[in-house]
């Protein structure tokens, strides 16, 4: 599609910008729903008075949309896209994350549950369990949330224990034989103190045939979180312990090969064929691989927020926290009939955190002073079996970070409409790598290792200036300026650093509520330049396959986002939203690379940035009707995302088509939501998609497989 000029939809959007929406309708009146957040870290906020752009998801709603973890948010979330290597997460939110999955680098856009930063990409695909809501902050995040929300950031809010009595069972079958059964409970043990327990197992068949080894992407999830409260009377306060547990033993992920790949040796993109011979499968969900392929993981974590309301206008929170991530997992890194490449992946990381925040109200100044110690130690063994050399390229390296900041944020009502906010936010970080690359081929005639040893530490201060004003009741504009920093790492391949890349965000918005709440117009508008982007790139060879991690000097994002709400009357709900994104590299000099060697030189000049398609689209249409004393509820799901690309190169090769999904839910529930009987159906269209992309081996680039049409029953109870 063509592409609006700056000017354009800068004039287009600049009166109506301000992302957040919620998928919550009020019932009982044609009216959204009031929804409260806590993104500002400030206590609970309206959501149509939080001067940032936001997404708020309902437990309902998750549930409704079949909403497991990250992956799945991308139908429902403006500007959020999610790609991933095997099984490490890749988070970008409007253009700005990291392909880089491996130790030594981080995310440039996070996740936290609770308030608990979640480091390592293989723990981001970790199952929401006993969610209330989820919350995507869009745009950099570099002063409440600091370390590489350069992006922005998603919050993950679980259940707070609280003094109602109540029980929720939910059990389903689909297919590919799913079963799942989910389990929540929250209790009043006496006065003062409450408790909860969500339980989820999950067990499903694998949907991609294999004709060599066990079927792929299959599910055997344990998944458990808990919390009690203590709390004093009218909450001056508050002591809440929460800890989780998932246990998950797959058989991993899987990738499609084109049996194609790219010659390296010429700057524009030229198809040869790959050395695994003719495609034998024309099917997208079926292969024969030759290697074992599994992906076992144990996350563990628990927490404690302490909240003290010291006076009318002082209140106090400490929340220190402590997380482990085990990891083993194996997979046929060729994706073919032929003996190539199969890697191994050993993963074991803890974490420990520490945030302190004191917050100073009064009628016209607020004042948040802030710390945070955030310390990570990963032990990391990657083997690279060659299995037609023979030999392998093991790379055994261990990484400790330490980070501290200090924070603040000011905000000085100038008048009862209008208030301005000046915030800034200190960091240090320091990375220790140590580690070996170990080269043993054709039976121990080359045998070599390679120490890996590299310490470096960064310091950035990133500020945030934010002006808000309320028109009147019914409309809200704001506008900032911000800066976001990631900071710099280490190449786990050859143990050289990188540098960190910035960010410098440009953002006004507004939120519109028209007719007694019945339709809400919300959209926003950014502009970011973007300095030392931090890109992947494989660098594959028969010796020592590895992979860089390169600044890519300069780009250049901007977009638009619009999102609406609409309830007309008691039977239809609708809601949806458009995003506009222009993402491209204003200057990276690179090259293409294969069997060792640089190869032809590319300038990415005018490319667009990995993972962002121009325009995103979704629409729900509700429709409920009652059925005697129940009701019956009908939601049709649609989602549609242009062309996307892979790599700096943009080839078509390693690029995915525009694409669009359908989802339905039927659903009867009897009065006060007591039972509830759904059958839903997705992807009902049985698109063929990918969201990410291998080109590691000589057999072939290879397109990781999204999941087929998929449907299925469920059966919900729950005491109110």
């Amino acid at each position: 599609m063509r592409s609006l000029s700056s000017s354009m939809y800068f004039g287009l959007f600049s009166i109506i910008s301000l992302p957040v929406m919620s998928e919550t309708i009020s019932e009982e009146k044609n009216q959204t729903e009031e929804i409260v957040v806590t993104a500002t870290r400030t206590g609970e906020t309206d959501l149509q008075e939080t001067p940032m752009a936001i997404s708020v998801f309902s437990e309902e709603s998750l549930n409704q949309h079949g909403i497991e973890n990250v992956r799945d948010l991308v139908r429902l979330s403006p500007g959020l896209n999610i790609s991933q290597n095997s099984e490490f997460a890749h988070i970008y939110i409007r253009g700005v994350g990291s392909n880089n999955s491996f130790i030594g680098s981080d995310p440039s856009s996070t996740l936290y549950v609770d308030g608990v930063y979640i480091s390592r990409p293989l723990a981001l695909f970790s199952d929401f369990v006993g969610t209330e809501r989820m919350e995507v902050l869009r745009g950099p995040q570099g002063v409440l949330y600091g370390r590489n929300s350069t992006g922005g950031a998603i919050n993950v809010i679980s259940e707070t224990p609280d003094d109602n009595d109540r029980l929720k069972f939910q059990a389903g079958v689909g297919s590919y034989n799913e079963q799942h059964h989910r389990i929540f409970g929250n209790l009043a043990i006496g006065e003062g103190v409450a408790a909860n327990l969500a339980i989820s197992r999950e067990l499903r068949d694998g949907y991609v045939e294999n004709n060599g080894e066990d079927d792929l992407i299959d599910k055997d999830l344990l998944a458990a979180r808990s919390a009690i409260r203590f709390f004093s009377e009218n909450d001056q306060v508050e002591l809440i312990l929460r800890g989780d547990y998932q246990r998950s033993r797959d058989t991993g992920t899987a990738y499609k090969s084109t049996f194609e790949q790219i010659n390296h040796t010429v700057e524009s993109e030229t198809i040869i064929p790959g050395t695994g011979g003719a495609e034998q499968i024309d099917d997208f969900f079926t292969v024969n691989t030759t290697s074992p392929t599994f992906y076992k993981t144990l996350q563990r974590g628990v927490s404690m927020e302490f909240n003290v309301q010291l006076s009318d206008a002082l209140s106090l929170t400490y929340l220190p926290a402590y997380r482990s991530s085990e990891v083993s997992s194996a997979l046929d890194s060729d994706w073919t009939e032929v003996n190539h490449k199969a890697t191994e992946v050993e993963e074991n990381q803890r974490q420990y955190s520490h945030e302190l925040r004191l917050l100073y109200e009064s009628a016209r100044v607020s004042l948040l002073l802030g710390g945070y110690l955030f310390k990570e130690d990963v032990e990391s063994d990657i083997t690279v079996n060659l299995l037609d050399v023979p030999g392998y390229s093991r790379f055994d390296e261990n990484l400790t970070t330490e980070n501290n900041a200090i924070f603040t944020n000011a905000s000085y009502h100038i008048t009862d409409n209008t208030s301005i906010s000046i915030g800034a936010r200190s960091n240090r970080e320091r990375k220790t790598f140590t580690g070996y690359n170990r080269v043993f081929l054709f039976g121990g005639a080359v045998d070599s290792t390679t120490p890996r040893d590299h310490k470096d530490k960064w310091n950035e201060v990133t500020p945030k200036l934010l002006l808000e004003h309320r028109l009147n009741d019914s409309i809200f504009f704001y506008g900032s300026v911000s800066e976001g920093f990631k900071s710099g790492g280490i190449n786990f391949s050859d143990g050289t650093g990188f540098d960190p890349e910035n960010i410098l965000s440009y953002e006004t918005g507004s939120k519109i509520t028209l007719f007694d709440q019945m339709l809400t117009i919300n959209s926003a508008v950014f502009y970011y330049k973007y300095r030392d982007l931090q890109v992947s790139s494989f660098e594959g060879s028969a010796v020592a396959p590895r992979v860089v991690i390169l600044n890519a000097a300069k780009a250049t994002v901007k977009g638009a986002e619009i999102e609406f709400s609409m309830v007309p009357n008691d039977y239809y709900d609708i809601s949806g939203s458009v995003a506009f994104l222009d993402a491209k590299y204003d200057e990276f000099l690179t090259g293409r690379s294969k069997n060792g060697a640089i190869g032809a030189k590319i300038d990415a000049e005018g490319n667009d940035l990995n993972h962002s398609p121009k325009w995103t689209a979704n629409l729900d249409l509700g429709f409920h009707h009652p059925v005697g004393a129940g009701k019956m509820n009908y939601l049709l799901s649609a989602y549609w995302q242009d062309k996307e690309y892979f790599t700096a190169f943009n080839d078509e090769l390693t690029s995915q088509d525009a694409y669009h999904l359908i989802d339905l839910r039927v659903s009867y529930q009897t009065p006060a939501k007591t039972w509830e009987v759904a059958a839903f159906g997705r992807n009902l269209m049985n698109t063929e998609y990918s969201n990410g992309m291998q080109d590691f081996a000589d057999t072939g680039v290879a397109l990781n497989i999204m999941p087929p049409r998929t449907y299925g029953v469920e059966f919900t109870y729950q005491s109110l």
